[in-house]
C-alpha cells in the first residue's frame, strides 16, 4: 500500500508540473495550496485520523498551519542531489515524514512515566507535539539553504517581512552550512503556528520542553520526540531512494546501547568510505595499530549518520567522549580521552585533539590500507613533542592506555627525528644493565634493533648478489652473534621489528645466500661492543660488492627482462601476491598512478611502493605480507630489477608540482621491468610526476 501511495504520489507531481500554467519562461508561477494539495488528499484524510480529533479542531489546530507552511515552500526541492530533488519534493518529503511519524507516535505512550489517566489527558497535547516537529523538521531549509529568486531580482526567505514573488526561481545558497538548517526550525514556529497553538503547547511543561529542544536540534533533551522524527524522515528518505520504508519504520529505536551505537555508526562510516582517512587534511590516521580520528569533525558525522537512522544521540562532544572512554571503545590519555598529537604525511604537518582507536574496533573485518608516509607523535598544549612510552596491552586493544612513568622507555622511530616520538603502539620490555643472553625469547634495546636492523637489510641485499656471482660469503663470521634476527628482510620495515618476530621466522634463518648460518646466542653487551665496527665492516663489503661484480648485476637485470614469472607451487606467498596484483591492476581495485597509491606505471616499469603494497595484500587475504615479499623478490624467480648496489628497492622522487624543492618528497619500491609483457598487463598512461633516484 505504501509503495502504491509512492509511486501514486510522484505520479500525479510530475502531472502537476507539466500542467498548463505552472512555468513562466524560467521562472515558476505561484500556485494556491489547494492546487499544491491536490494530489495528497490520501495523505491528510490519513492525518486526520491518526490525530483522532473532531473535524473543526483538526482543521485550525492541523490544517490552517499545514497549509501555511506549504504556501510558502511551493514546488521548493527538498535538497539539490539528494533525496526529493525534484520540484514539489519538500512538500512531498514533508508529508511523507508527518504521516509516518504519527504512525510511531500511535506506538508510544506519551508522556511517559505518568499514570494511566494523566497520560489520557495529555495525549492530544504530545500528538501535536509530534505533528509541529515533523512538520517544520525542513523548515530551516527555507531560511539558510534555499532563496527564492524573483523575476525583478527580489530576493525572499522563509523570514522575509515582504510577500513571496509572484514568479520565482529557487536557489541554494552556495555558502550554506551543512545542518545548520536543523537549528533553524525554531525560526518557523511563529511563522507558522499562532499565539493558540504555542500558548496550549504551552499548558504541559514537558511537551514545550520537548518541542523546543527539538526545534533547536538539542535532540538529547528533545528525547523521544527526536527519535521519532528522524525515525519518520528516514523512512521517507529511504523509500524515496529505492528501500524498504517498512523496515525503517519497524526497525527498533534503541537495539544496542550508547556506545555501542557509536561504534557501530563510525564503522559504518569508514566501511562507505564516508570518512576520510590516510591523507592530507583527513579525519583519520592510522598509524601503527590505531587510528587517530580529530574529534569534532568524527564526532559531528556519527551523529550525522545516527541522526539520519533515525537514533538519538546526545549533543554534546564531552558527553559522546566520556561514553567512549567509559566503555573503552576509545583510549585513555590519564583521565582524558583526547591527545594532542602532531600528524605528518610526507611533507605536509598538522596538530590536532584526537580520539585514538584501536584499527581492530575501527574496522573489525577489513584493516585499512598502509600508508607508509603517516607518522602520528604526541604533543603537549605548548606544540612540544613528549617522548613516547610503550607499554603492555595484556592482549587486549581496549586495556592498551598510557602506562605509568616508572614503566616508560623512550623509544626511537625510524619514521622521525630524534625530536618526534611515536604514540605508544607495541610493547617494549625493559631489562637490567647486565649482560643478557639473546635467544628467541629474549629482547633486544629497540634504540640498538633499529640501527642495527638497518644494517642488517643492506647486508641481506649483499648477501644475496654475492651469492649470485659466486664470491665467497665474508658475512658470517663477522656477523654469527646476530642469533635470529631476519638477513632477508628489505630494510624499509625496522618500527615493525619486535621480539616476537624472532619466533615466527627462526625456522627461515638457517640458510641465506647459499651459506648456512650456524648462529650462537650472543649477550647485549657484545652486540653494543660490536656495534661501533659494523659500519666499517658494512662499508668494506658494499665496496668488494660495488667494485668488481657490476656487470653481474648488469647481467643479472637482463635476465630478468628476458624472464617469465611463473611459480611451481601456486600456494606460495609469492604466486598469491602476483595474482592478486594482476586482478587488482587489471578491474582497478588496486588504483595506478594516483597520489599515495601503491603502484605506478613509470618509465622504467612498474613501481610497487613497499612494503605498503604488500601489507595491503595481506589485509585483503590473510597472506605474510614479509612472506609474499620474500618470495617475490628473490633472486632466483628474476621478478623485480636490482638497483646498481644489488638492492631490491628504488627510490623514487615525486616531483613538485610548485617547482619548490622543498616540496619534493620520495617513496620506496620494487621495480617490474616490462609489466605487460610479464604480467599480460594493458598499461598505458606513465606517472610523468616519478623520476627514479640514480
Amino acid at each position: 500500500m505504501l509503495n502504491f501511495l509512492i509511486n501514486k504520489l510522484k505520479h500525479n507531481d510530475a502531472k502537476l508540473l507539466k500542467s498548463n500554467g505552472v512555468h513562466h519562461g524560467r521562472y515558476l508561477k505561484r500556485l494556491p495550496v489547494e492546487r499544491l494539495l491536490h494530489s495528497y488528499n490520501d495523505q491528510l484524510d490519513e492525518i486526520k485520523v491518526l490525530t483522532g480529533i473532531p473535524d473543526k479542531h483538526f482543521d485550525y489546530l492541523y490544517l490552517t498551519p499545514l497549509k501555511t507552511y506549504i504556501n510558502f515552500m511551493q514546488l521548493a526541492p527538498a535538497s539539490e542531489s539528494h533525496h526529493h530533488a525534484d520540484h514539489g519534493g519538500m512538500l512531498e518529503h514533508t508529508l511523507e515524514v508527518v504521516v509516518n511519524a504519527l504512525r510511531l507516535r500511535r506506538g508510544q505512550i506519551l508522556p511517559t512515566g505518568v499514570p494511566p489517566e494523566e497520560i489520557e489527558h495529555r495525549k492530544d497535547i504530545w500528538t501535536f507535539v509530534v505533528f509541529v516537529s515533523a512538520l517544520l523538521h525542513d523548515a530551516g531549509k527555507l531560511i539558510s539553504d534555499v532563496e527564492f529568486h524573483g523575476e525583478q531580482g527580489d530576493v525572499w526567505h522563509l523570514l522575509s517581512s515582504a510577500p513571496p514573488p509572484p514568479l520565482y526561481r529557487v536557489v541554494y545558497n552556495a555558502g550554506r552550512r551543512h545542518k545548520f538548517h536543523e537549528k533553524l526550525a525554531s525560526f518557523a514556529l511563529y511563522k507558522i503556528f499562532n499565539q493558540d497553538h504555542i500558548n496550549w503547547v504551552m499548558t504541559d511543561d514537558e511537551a514545550w520542553y520537548a518541542l523546543v529542544n527539538y526545534l533547536t536540534a538539542n535532540y538529547t533533551e528533545a528525547s523521544i520526540i527526536a527519535e521519532i522524527v528522524q525515525k519518520a524522515d528516514q523512512a521517507s528518505v529511504i523509500a524515496n531512494l529505492g528501500g524498504n520504508v517498512n523496515d525503517a519504520i519497524k526497525r527498533p529505536v534503541q537495539a544496542l546501547s550508547l556506545p555501542e551505537r557509536l561504534l557501530k555508526s563510525l564503522q559504518q562510516l569508514l566501511e562507505e568510505n564516508a570518512i576520510g582517512i590516510n591523507k592530507q587534511g583527513a579525519m583519520g590516521y592510522v598509524d601503527g595499530d590505531y587510528v587517530y580520528f580529530t574529534v569534532k569533525p568524527m564526532l559531528d558525522k556519527v551523529k550525522e549518520k545516527m541522526r539520519d537512522q533515525g537514533l538519538s544521540v546526545p549533543a554534546s562532544n564531552n558527553t559522546l567522549m566520556g561514553e567512549l572512554q567509559q566503555s573503552k571503545i576509545v583510549e585513555s590519555n590519564g583521565d582524558k580521552a583526547t591527545f594532542r598529537v602532531r600528524v605528518n604525511v610526507g611533507s605536509w604537518q598538522q596538530d590536532f585533539s584526537v580520539l585514538k582507536i584501536h584499527v581492530m574496533k575501527a574496522w573489525p573485518e577489513k584493516r585499512p590500507a598502509i600508508n607508509d608516509t603517516i607518522s602520528v607523535v604526541q604533543i603537549n598544549d605548548d606544540g612540544d613533542v613528549i617522548q613516547a612510552t610503550k607499554a603492555p596491552d595484556n592482549n587486549s586493544p581496549a586495556q592498551a592506555g598510557v602506562p605509568s612513568s616508572e614503566n616508560q622507555k623512550t623509544v626511537s622511530d625510524p619514521k622521525t627525528d630524534q625530536n618526534h616520538q611515536v604514540l605508544p603502539e607495541k610493547p617494549v620490555q625493559t631489562q637490567p644493565a647486565q649482560p643478557k643472553q639473546v635467544t628467541p625469547d629474549s629482547t633486544i634495546t629497540e634504540s640498538l634493533a633499529e640501527p642495527l636492523i638497518e644494517d642488517l637489510a643492506d647486508l641481506a641485499e649483499l648477501d644475496e648478489v654475492m651469492g649470485l656471482v659466486g664470491e665467497p660469503n665474508q658475512v658470517e663470521n663477522n656477523f654469527d652473534e646476530l642469533a635470529g634476527i631476519d638477513l632477508n628482510d628489505d630494510g624499509d620495515d625496522t618500527d615493525d621489528w619486535s621480539p616476537a618476530m624472532i619466533d615466527d621466522e627462526i625456522d627461515d634463518k638457517n640458510n641465506i645466500g647459499g651459506v648456512s648460518h650456524n648462529k650462537p646466542k650472543s649477550d647485549q653487551s657484545r652486540l653494543e661492543a660490536d656495534h661501533n665496527n659494523r659500519k666499517s665492516v658494512i662499508d668494506e663489503v658494499k665496496n668488494q660488492i660495488t667494485e668488481g661484480p657490476k656487470n653481474f648485476i648488469n647481467k643479472y637485470n637482463d635476465e630478468v627482462l628476458d624472464t617469465q614469472i611463473t611459480f611451481a607451487d601456486l600456494e606460495d606467498p609469492g604466486a598469491q601476491f602476483i595474482g592478486w596484483l594482476k586482478a587488482g591492476l587489471k578491474t582497478g581495485a588496486i588504483p595506478l598512478n594516483i597520489a599515495g597509491g601503491p603502484a605506478h606505471f613509470v618509465n622504467e616499469g612498474l613501481f610497487l611502493v613497499s612494503p605498503q603494497i604488500f601489507r595491503t595484500f595481506q589485509t585483503e587475504t590473510g597472506v605474510g605480507w614479509s612472506q609474499a615479499q620474500r618470495s617475490v623478490t628473490k633472486s632466483s624467480r628474476k621478478i623485480n630489477l636490482k638497483t646498481p648496489k644489488g638492492e631490491n628497492m628504488f627510490t623514487y622522487e615525486i616531483l613538485s608540482k610548485t617547482g619548490r624543492t622543498k616540496d619534493i618528497s620520495s617513496i620506496k619500491g620494487i621495480l617490474i621491468p616490462k609489466p605487460c609483457e610479464k604480467l599480460g598487463l594493458t598499461l598505458d598512461e606513465r606517472n610523468t610526476n616519478m623520476k627514479i633516484v640514480e
